[in-house]
């Protein structure tokens, strides 16, 4: 399966394999879900390393959302985090092999942590000035260092991917 984010304020979930299974050149491909309840652009989504039913999203309303994929609700999310950063919400990152860590990344400069255990505060709020060493030392290679080392201290907002 295949999960997009757009700038109509969707999560869009869909099944390539059964397209590839016909294997119709020029073939549309339509989604199997949406998912809907951000009120801005989606600026990312990510599937749970460990959990094939959870996806999370996060935009420009600040918003983080965490779904679980076979609920009947497409319209709520099972966890939201609201204001999660001061600014839009750029990015975001399950952690490969600590089931309970996400990473979030903003236009505010801003990388957090957060404890799916205890959602609704995170458990670290780190300025991407000092992020690289910071989470380094902490074991959190998940995020991609070299985004931060390139960033230009003069650019108003982090545009980051975070991945492991």
């Amino acid at each position: 399966r295949l999960c997009t984010c757009a700038e109509d304020k969707t999560v869009r979930i869909w099944d390539v394999n059964e397209a590839l299974k016909e294997g119709k050149n020029g073939m549309v491909v339509r989604p199997t879900d949406t998912l809907e309840y951000h009120t801005n652009v989606v600026e990312d989504v990510d599937w749970h390393k460990r959990d094939i039913n959870m996806i999370g999203s996060c935009g420009d309303d600040r918003l983080i959302c965490l779904w679980d994929v076979r609920e009947g609700k497409r319209n709520k999310p099972m966890h939201i985090i609201k204001d999660a950063h001061k600014g839009d919400v750029n990015c975001l990152a399950f952690h490969p092999m600590n089931e309970f860590l996400l990473a979030s990344g903003s236009a505010d400069k801003t990388v957090k942590l957060w404890d799916m255990r205890n959602i609704k505060r995170c458990v670290s709020n780190c300025y991407c000035v000092y992020c690289c060493e910071k989470y380094r030392k902490c074991g959190f290679s998940f995020i991609a260092i070299d985004t931060f080392t390139n960033w230009n201290s003069t650019s108003l907002s982090i545009r980051c991917k975070l991945s492991y």
